[in-house]
């Protein structure tokens, strides 16, 4: 849970506040801090219930969905066979977009460092150099041996956000007045995907 909710997304939520302005910022980082953990409440909490009445130890995200509209309202019962493919689809297109922001992040940081110390590079570029490792990685079979892959990514993670932090403390922080209590209304929609990106994990918790 922790590494799937602080992992680098934590380190554009400074974009996320530039784009909503930091009283709007604050406030809806909390709210959609607290409506994910409420929704994901809800979700585990039913699967705990439908787990318990079918005497299964665990049940699946589409299982769920199966089991639960099983049980639910009749007209909502036909669709039963449906919902599972449903869940799997959101599922993969959720993965999917988390993915591919992981790599334009991931990409766009290297460049950054690049340009800065080598030469000039597209981002896509260091796309394609990303995807060999990453593809091999997929194909590590057993968990345990991502585990420290895992521990240098939590490492290195807060390594850098200790870094910004050395930055945006310790040379000078702007006064507030600088800055936008209220960011653009246009640019929320961006405040809003960036901070489910850097908060949100349900893909991770039990699939």
């Amino acid at each position: 849970m922790l590494k799937g909710s602080l992992g680098t997304g934590i380190l554009a939520m400074p974009e996320a506040f530039h784009n909503a302005g930091y009283g709007l910022g604050i406030f809806g980082t909390l709210f959609i801090g607290a409506l994910c953990t409420y929704c994901l409440h809800i979700l585990i909490r039913s699967q705990y219930i439908l787990c318990s009445r079918l005497r299964v130890p665990v049940l699946n995200y589409p299982d769920t969905m199966v089991e639960a509209i099983e049980i639910g309202p009749q007209w909502l019962r036909r669709f039963k066979n449906a919902s599972r493919h449903i869940v799997n689809a959101f599922l993969i297109v959720y993965q999917l977009g988390i993915c591919c922001v992981y790599i334009v992040f991931v990409a766009t940081n290297i460049k950054q460092v690049v340009d800065e110390y080598w030469t000039h590079l597209d981002v896509r570029v260091y796309m394609v150099m990303l995807l060999p490792p990453l593809i091999l990685l997929n194909y590590i079979p057993n968990l345990k041996f991502l585990a420290p892959f895992s521990t240098a990514a939590n490492v290195m993670t807060f390594v850098g956000l200790g870094i910004v932090l050395y930055y945006l403390f310790g040379t000078g922080v702007p006064h507030i007045g600088e800055r936008n209590v209220i960011g653009e209304l246009s640019h929320f929609p961006l405040f809003i995907g960036t901070t489910l990106f850097a908060l949100e994990a349900v893909g991770v918790v039990s699939i």
